[in-house]
């Protein structure tokens, strides 16, 4: 996802949540270890995160989610080369027991159309 400026810090929160949790956010607040009052007050009321917070995301997806654009909203969201936002970030290539690694071209397209819907959706709601 390239953005021209996600302009506050609530927008990009937001943004993960969608992506990540699918909008949900006591899943988001539990894995980053913050209270669901907090992300719902960065979310929905626009107050802006606390330092610690940034850093527990930077913590959680550092290897997935580009810190200028966690930080500053410019540039790609994803970190180079991340096609699945939900994928584990050691691997994405599967091994079939016989020592051959398989890629099902399916599974990608499926993630691509996966995070075209979130934007879609991201971008409807902050038309809202």
């Amino acid at each position: 996802m390239t953005t021209d400026k996600i302009n506050t810090p609530s927008e990009r929160l937001k943004i993960i949540c969608e992506t990540y949790y699918g909008g949900n956010k006591s899943k988001m607040a539990k894995e980053l270890n913050v209270s669901y009052q907090n992300i719902n007050n960065y979310i929905e009321k626009g107050k802006k995160p606390s330092f610690e917070v940034i850093q527990s995301i930077y913590e959680v997806f550092k290897n997935r989610i580009s810190t200028e654009w966690l930080i500053l909203g410019t540039g790609d969201m994803f970190v180079s080369g991340i096609i699945n936002p939900h994928a584990p970030t050691s691997s994405s290539t599967t091994h079939n027991g016989t020592g051959a690694s398989s890629t099902s071209s399916n599974k990608i397209v499926d993630y691509q159309s996966l995070i075209i819907e979130l934007q879609q959706k991201v971008i409807r709601q902050l038309e809202k």
